[in-house]
């Protein structure tokens, strides 16, 4: 039985005067009204399953809610434990959508590792390590020196004496490299992004560089692969051949 129903039995039963009886039932049925729809100036009362409706509700409320189907504000927990955690996505770019857990994606934020089983796109930047790699895609070469001791060419020319670094785009063409103007230099020549070809590299004299016919002496070097470096010492007015792994003959 309702609220007003309740009341109304008690009270009419307590008067006997028919008009009390009439009033107390009008403003029974008039201010105490109860239902469990969302019903302005209604008494709250709950369904048969415990429920009932409402519009707004303005209150500081405890425990955890099973649902929610909108949160404007919701209450976050900050932890750096060793544990597994998983990330929360929604299903839809809406303001309503529910929240998500995908099973395979977990976080631990002690170790700051998020571990999935697999990505999809194209990554910017470069990682800090690599464990390993499958398929990679070199641009930078084996050597990353930026700023005025780094040079690209990228057609026929003359490589810098100077620079620390030349970098070459594997392609089909010819540069040429002088002799060293002074003693105890470096130079790094390698190649980097690789579209198809081979750079040829003529200079006067690399000392130490071992031919495919045996000779010491090489006067040219090609590059054909994104793998192939050249690393140079000048001594005497002389390229003496450190390492690489660029043919010379």
């Amino acid at each position: 039985m309702s609220i007003s129903g309740r009341l109304h039995d008690l009270l009419l039963s307590a008067l006997g005067s028919p008009e009390a009886r009439n009033e107390i039932e009008d403003i029974i049925n008039e201010e105490l009204t109860s239902t469990p729809d969302n019903t302005a100036s209604a008494v709250v009362q709950r369904d048969a399953s415990g429920n009932f409706a409402a519009g707004t509700i303005t209150a500081t409320l405890t425990g955890t809610a099973s649902v929610g189907t909108v949160s404007t504000t919701a209450a976050t927990t900050t932890r750096s434990n060793s544990a597994t955690y998983y990330p929360t996505f929604v299903a839809a770019n809406s303001t309503s959508s529910q929240g998500v857990s995908v099973g395979p994606m977990t976080y631990n934020p002690s170790t700051g590792a998020l571990t999935t089983t697999s990505f999809a796109g194209s990554l910017t930047g470069n990682a800090d390590t690599a464990t390993s790699a499958t398929t990679s895609t070199t641009t930078s070469g084996l050597f990353n020196i930026a700023g005025a001791n780094a040079e690209a060419i990228t057609s026929t020319g003359a490589v810098s004496v100077t620079k620390l670094l030349t970098n070459l785009t594997v392609n089909t063409y010819a540069v040429t490299l002088a002799a060293p103007a002074g003693a105890g230099q470096i130079k790094i020549i390698q190649a980097t992004a690789f579209t198809g070809g081979t750079v040829t590299l003529a200079l006067t004299e690399i000392v130490g560089a071992r031919a495919a016919a045996g000779t010491i002496a090489a006067t040219t070097c090609t590059f054909t692969n994104v793998t192939d470096s050249l690393i140079l010492l000048s001594v005497a007015g002389k390229w003496v051949y450190l390492g690489g792994s660029a043919v010379c003959t």
